[in-house]
């Protein structure tokens, strides 16, 4: 049986999100190019139309590329939060809760 990792909550501090982001790699699953392919077509999406897709691999290959932005760049909680707070609970709403976790 594989591992299950935890939603973290609306409210939950960036560490949480950031830290659950990790549980997915989209660089293993999507290679680098198309991590940050599948990203921004879902950041630009969201951005037109206020809304995610219903497929959790793109949803949290998006999660793991925003805390991989916010590890190397200046981080804003302002301008970036919204974003990776839908994500969240997106994947919560898919996810009932909790996904797969990553194999090692």
């Amino acid at each position: 049986m594989r591992p299950t990792a935890a939603v973290p909550a609306d409210d939950a501090p960036w560490h949480e999100l950031f830290e659950f982001a990790m549980t997915y790699d989209g660089y293993r699953y999507h290679g680098t190019e198309g991590a940050f392919v599948v990203a921004r077509a879902l950041h630009d999406h969201w951005g037109q139309t206020g809304s995610l897709p219903d497929d959790l691999a793109a949803l949290r290959c998006a999660l793991f590329m925003a805390q991989r932005s916010a590890h190397w760049t200046e981080f804003s909680p302002d301008q970036d939060g919204p974003w990776v707070r839908a994500l969240v609970r997106k994947i919560r709403e898919l996810g009932g809760g909790s996904v797969t976790a990553a194999e090692d």
